[in-house]
């Protein structure tokens, strides 16, 4: 006899570390997502995007915010997996836009924008 488990997933199934990376990587991976410092990001970069009401490259919006890249670059990734999002009354996803040069690095890039897909009534 088998048993059928649970396969829907949950915010932040996507592992943070990837496999080839350290353990100390993976212990940090955990102790950010465990923490809720992983999810308080999300929804700081979230802000900051529907703030920016246009397309931004990553760089851009980390210079912007005074973080660094990576993190910027991290949760990004995390917003366009996990999406939709909930703020201020709302539902956002978060895409990628039309290629363009960044103002920052110079370099070609996809900047990404938040999108509202769903506003509720007396939220």
């Amino acid at each position: 006899m088998t048993t059928k488990t649970n396969s829907a997933k949950t915010l932040f199934d996507n592992p943070v570390a990837r496999r080839r990376d350290p353990p100390v990587s993976h212990d940090s991976a955990t102790a950010i997502t465990k923490t809720g410092q992983r999810l308080t990001q999300c929804r700081e970069i979230l802000a900051a995007l529907i703030a920016e009401d246009a397309p931004v490259s990553r760089r851009e919006l980390a210079e912007h915010m005074g973080w660094q890249a990576e993190i910027v670059w991290k949760r990004i990734s995390d917003l366009i997996t996990n999406s939709p999002w909930w703020h201020d009354g709302a539902y956002w996803v978060v895409k990628k836009a039309r290629a363009r040069i960044c103002r920052v690095s110079g370099k070609k890039v996809e900047p990404v924008y938040a999108l509202r897909v769903l506003e509720l009534e007396n939220a």
